[in-house]
């Protein structure tokens, strides 16, 4: 058998001296978009949790105002007509939420925080609404809530209008039309 000639020798240790480094560069690239993809996912949680704050604090008042549309067959005009102690609130509600407003025909706005670092920047200052939904033929009858641009189930005549300004690609699933 003959030996290897040295000049062999040198471009293997060449090729064995580059691989690492490059080998290094291919894993540090694919941890990179790994961690930017995870990043913009974990961001998108954080808003479709604080809106979630909004809705759980909203159900109180969905609650209110349908009693007193049952009692009543009006929406109120005012917040003050209602028992509703997140409309009367002067203090902000929570550390994401700022306050519920009662608007024209039954439209609730949960109005998310401006200037707080809590809040994600995305909903910082927005407004969701929520929008009573009774049958087109019977309005004494069952009202539904529909969030923000969400259609309303068949049959169904949304009363309120919609005055939400957050980004509809932020909302969660059940405020949005597929």
């Amino acid at each position: 058998m003959l030996p290897i000639p040295k000049q062999f020798y040198l471009f293997e240790n060449l090729s064995a001296t580059l691989r690492g480094p490059m080998e290094f560069a291919v894993v540090a690239f694919t941890i990179f978009a790994l961690t930017a993809l995870a990043a913009s996912n974990f961001e998108r949680s954080i808003v479709q949790a604080q809106i979630s704050e909004g809705f759980s604090l909203s159900t109180g008042v969905q609650q209110d105002l349908t009693v007193y549309y049952a009692q009543h067959g009006r929406w109120p005009e005012r917040a003050s007509d209602t028992f509703s102690s997140a409309l009367l609130a002067d203090e902000s509600l929570g550390a994401i939420v700022e306050n519920i407003d009662l608007h024209e025909r039954g439209t609730i706005s949960i109005v998310f925080k401006g200037q707080d670092e809590r809040v994600a920047l995305a909903i910082a200052g927005g407004r969701l609404s929520m929008r009573p939904a009774t049958l087109a033929e019977d309005v004494s009858a069952t009202i539904v809530w529909v969030c923000a641009k969400k259609k309303p189930p068949a049959g169904m005549v949304i009363r309120g209008d919609d005055i939400t300004n957050i980004d509809s690609s932020l909302l969660p699933s059940s405020c949005r039309n597929f």
